[in-house]
């Protein structure tokens, strides 16, 4: 039977929708709940109309290599290639409540996977891609046969990911097109709109007042509160698949840098109060090294390390001026921060106060 356009494409969402079903326990430490409930929601679809394939880990374990590969690129057509698998996994994942940890983390991200697609479409409108010109060919003898014609092969069943082409050496051309694509992408105008009519997430009304405290306690400017928001949409309980967990998305390392307990249980980054100390020590500690919050944020993203190299092989000293050397996500993560920034406090990032010695 031929599918709707509408069941079609609920068909194909559904299948990668079952993809971050499949990815999220390999991470996962302890998700029995919401894992459980996906299962039945599959078992539910598997006995309605609308049938779908569950993936293997396999399958899913090729995606969110893509996933991950693409926010540590530096290509944001790599970045925004991954839209549609992307929204779809969110979109499964809001239908599950005990799956809201790894959905609020999730949102964050496809903020900056819809930007790169924006940037790309609009690319593509400036400086359409021509095919390449081809040469004519003499006239060939044509030769009869009663060979049947050959059928086009059907596309497999599976969403397994292919192994990627290989990856041609840039042109400066092709390298012109990236930078370009790469500074309107991190561009304050497209970040202002895209917060603009956001709301604040609900979470926000209660720890925020608690979360300012602890900030100015540790000598750290208040308004970074709202860093929970990007990182985690305001969540305590977030984590993500790469082990990242609580409000501020600390690394287990990170935690227990700053004498939060990770194991045994209770993993104290789903402390927000505790974690948020943890965080305000850590940034402070970022903006005395970088001495700029640009810097020091995108260090907390990307790495001390990373930032450093960078402002080592170019010589710069401002965000700008290593911006091409991050990766595309931290490229586009201090820019958002300073959109969110301007809409919760009307402060730029630029202009918050300098840390209490």
């Amino acid at each position: 039977m031929i599918l709707s356009h509408a069941k079609a494409r609920r068909r194909k969402d559904l299948l990668f929708a079952s993809v971050a079903f499949v990815a999220l326990p390999l991470a996962a430490d302890n998700a029995p709940e919401w894992i459980q409930q996906g299962v039945d929601w599959i078992k539910t679809l598997s006995q309605s109309e609308i049938k779908i394939t569950v993936p293997s880990p396999e399958d899913w374990q090729g995606f969110w290599t893509s996933f991950t590969s693409s926010l540590n690129s530096d290509s944001v057509e790599s970045l925004a290639s991954i839209k549609p698998q992307s929204e779809a996994a969110l979109d499964y994942l809001d239908q599950i409540p005990s799956a809201k940890s790894y959905a609020d983390w999730l949102r964050q991200r496809l903020d900056f996977i819809e930007v790169a697609e924006e940037v790309s479409r609009a690319e593509k409108q400036i400086s359409p891609v021509q095919p390449p010109p081809v040469k004519p060919q003499p006239p060939q003898p044509q030769t009869r046969t009663n060979a049947p014609a050959p059928q086009p092969q059907k596309p497999p069943a599976s969403i397994a990911t292919q192994p990627p082409p290989p990856v041609p050496t840039p042109t400066p051309a092709a390298t012109a097109k990236n930078q370009r694509m790469s500074r309107t992408a991190r561009s304050s105008a497209i970040w202002q709109k895209r917060i603009a009519q956001r709301p604040a997430p609900e979470s926000a009304r209660d720890l925020v007042p608690r979360l300012k405290k602890i900030f100015r306690d540790e000598g750290v400017p208040e308004q970074l509160v709202w860093l929970g928001e990007v990182e985690s949409t305001m969540n305590p309980l977030a984590r993500n698949p790469g082990g990242a967990a609580g409000l501020f998305q600390m690394m287990p390392a990170t935690a227990k840098r700053f004498g939060l307990r990770v194991a045994p249980p209770p993993d104290e980054r789903f402390d927000a109060e505790k974690q948020a100390r943890g965080t305000a020590q850590y940034l402070k500690l970022l903006n005395a090294h970088f001495k700029n919050w640009p810097l020091a944020l995108a260090a907390y993203n990307a790495g001390e390390g990373r930032v450093g190299r960078a402002l080592q092989t170019s010589g710069g000293k401002t965000f700008d001026d290593i911006a091409p050397l991050l990766s595309v996500e931290t490229q586009m993560y201090v820019p958002k921060i300073d959109a969110v920034l301007q809409k919760r406090e009307g402060i730029e990032l630029e202009k918050i106060g300098r840390v209490r010695t």
